[in-house]
């Protein structure tokens, strides 16, 4: 049978491989970008390093959703709050390692909890955005 004209239940593969390059490749990137020492400000605008920790944490989040999604796969709480308890182990580290001499860098909470807000905002439009019959009952 061509590809195209396969199940519409099964996980378009293509699909899947982009969106797990994407994923991957933004984490790489994100972590590179967060432990390269930080260039000089060009001018400061008041919060908009926390709106930046949203934002990056937020597209993680949700590119990983979106990948668990594509894969066919059920969503349920137990997978939400395993990934942000993965996300949130992630930038307390990404924070931590930020302190090291080299990196030059600041380590703050309220960073870590702009890119946890930005996590939860993501995981919650998985959650809603999930059709009610992929959902399976918590194990």
């Amino acid at each position: 049978m061509p590809e195209n004209l396969s199940s519409s239940h099964a996980p378009d593969e293509r699909r899947v491989k982009r969106l797990r390059v994407l994923w991957i490749g933004f984490w790489v990137l994100l972590f590179g970008l967060t432990h390269w020492p930080k260039p000089p400000p060009l001018g400061h605008i008041p919060g908009s390093d926390k709106v930046m920790h949203f934002i990056a944490y937020f597209t993680l989040a949700l590119a990983g959703g979106r990948l668990w999604l594509a894969q066919r796969r059920a969503l349920t709480a137990r997978w939400v709050w395993m990934w942000w308890a993965i996300y949130a182990t992630y930038g307390a580290a990404d924070e931590l390692l930020q302190a090291l001499p080299f990196v030059h860098r600041s380590c703050e909470f309220w960073d870590w909890a702009a890119d946890m807000a930005g996590v939860s905002a993501a995981l919650a439009i998985t959650w809603a955005g999930s059709s009610r019959t992929s959902r399976t009952a918590d194990e």
